[in-house]
């Protein structure tokens, strides 16, 4: 973290519930990762739910083996959920599996098993449906919910981030995937 995102980083950490936007660039991943991470070594467990596979492998990647924290994807989470509940979750490759399986996992396995994370942090909170938003509202149930997201990016018009769920706005305003340097320079070799 640069010096900027530590201090909004610091400035943050108060709040319970926080969503955070910001277009591409302005450090989403790497700030969820590192609340996620600060909260795991401070000694909380720590849920950190993404939507993409590649995201959630990377994410786990940066922390490997920390006991109180564990990285997935929301869907991949939701069926792991439903078989430790022991309800067979028989995956599917259809959008119709995909598309009910968070539910499922909310009504069938959260009753029965009880998930105790201290915090819920989400990443690519734009792509998430409906029925990812019923399970992360009841994981993070009295508990901290951060999100961060970019409504710029959002693959799927349909889908809303639940910011009834929020107590807390955020929004990042300075880019540091491509600084004005690195801009200017693609501009020269473009133009």
């Amino acid at each position: 973290l640069d010096e900027q995102q530590y201090e909004i980083l610091q400035g943050l950490e108060e709040n319970r519930t926080v969503l955070v936007a910001g277009s591409a660039g302005t450090g989403k991943t790497i700030l969820a990762h590192t609340i996620a991470s600060r909260l795991a070594e401070g000694g909380r467990r720590v849920l950190l739910l993404c939507f993409t596979e590649a995201l959630a492998r990377w994410l786990a990647a940066g922390n490997p083996g920390h006991p109180n924290l564990t990285v997935r994807a929301i869907k991949r989470y939701a069926v792991e959920l439903l078989e430790q509940a022991g309800e067979k979750a028989d995956v599917q490759e259809t959008p119709a599996f995909w598309r009910e399986v968070s539910l499922r996992a909310a009504v069938s396995a959260l009753p029965v098993l009880h998930p105790d994370w201290d915090a819920v942090i989400v990443d690519e909170g734009q792509d998430l449906a409906e029925d990812d938003w019923v399970l992360i509202a009841d994981l993070s149930r009295g508990k901290r919910l951060w999100a961060f997201h970019d409504p710029e990016q959002a693959f799927w018009p349909d889908r809303q981030v639940k910011e009834d769920l929020f107590a807390t706005r955020y929004r990042l305003q300075k880019a540091y995937r491509s600084p004005r340097e690195i801009e200017h320079l693609a501009g020269l070799y473009l133009g």
